[in-house]
């Protein structure tokens, strides 16, 4: 028999798990060195919002009385605290170490999606369902177009990481581009003391070279004969680039 829902705790069982662990993150914050307590008040925050959402979606089943055992509800709220405190000491605690370690990060995710599916199945074990009312389920839509909403919505989260994954992946390879180029760079200070930094974070500059290796060999690794006098022609046409981009003359830019 189709199950009918309230549409008000279903969608409030969708935005409960944003809220919280929002604040979850927020409470463990963004410095490398974390406090305890911090990092314990976002796992049970975060194991918190895990159990709510389950439970509100219970509770949005309009045709059925959910009857829980209370065994299983502390067990399922044991299970989601604590790997979620785990979890999150191994993200935020090492997050330094594990920058560029996808694997890292991936042990961290299945933690995670161990304690949402672990607690999930320990409160499904302890919950019985009484039928209410059937006629409940009269305004409720076919079964079929419950699942292509749901079909469509993994779909298009599916969609949503891996073009994030896609980003990441190309902003990578172009920071790995970036570390082997010869550069120059300028540093620009207003009236009260910041600096001029470019929407990456990183100070005006423009490129010398590709790579360093250039300054000592072709692409075919053979010596470039007074190599260094290409090299400073090309540091003076960067160095225009660079005053030209400000709207300067470069005899006015001060020493290279």
């Amino acid at each position: 028999m189709q199950v009918a829902y309230s549409k008000g705790f279903a969608a409030l069982s969708f935005f409960i798990p944003i809220l919280f662990l929002l604040s979850a993150f927020l409470a463990i914050g963004t410095n490398n060195a974390i406090s305890w307590w911090r990092a314990i008040a976002g796992g049970v925050l975060c194991g918190v919002s895990i159990c709510g959402m389950h439970y509100l979606g219970n509770t949005s089943i309009k045709n059925y009385t959910s009857v829980y055992q209370p065994a299983y509800v502390v067990g399922s709220a044991i299970i989601a605290v604590v790997a979620s405190n785990v979890t999150l000491f191994m993200l935020f605690d090492f997050k330094a170490t594990w920058t560029n370690s996808w694997r890292r990060r991936a042990i961290s995710a299945a933690v995670l999606a161990s304690a949402v599916s672990g607690m999930h199945w320990c409160a499904a074990a302890g919950t019985r369902y009484r039928f209410r009312d059937a006629e409940l389920e009269g305004n409720e839509p076919p079964k079929a177009a419950t699942v292509i909403v749901a079909i469509c919505l993994s779909l298009g989260a599916c969609f949503v990481i891996a073009i994030s994954t896609i980003i990441r992946i190309r902003n990578l390879r172009k920071s790995a581009f970036r570390a082997q180029q010869v550069t120059l760079g300028t540093t620009v200070f207003d009236k009260g003391g910041r600096i001029l930094v470019d929407p990456d974070g990183l100070i005006p500059s423009t490129v010398i070279t590709d790579s360093f290796c250039e300054r000592l060999g072709n692409e075919y690794g053979e010596m470039i004969e007074r190599y260094d006098i290409i090299f400073r022609e090309l540091f003076c046409l960067a160095a225009a680039e660079l005053a030209d981009r400000f709207h300067e003359d470069l005899t006015s830019v001060g020493v290279l």
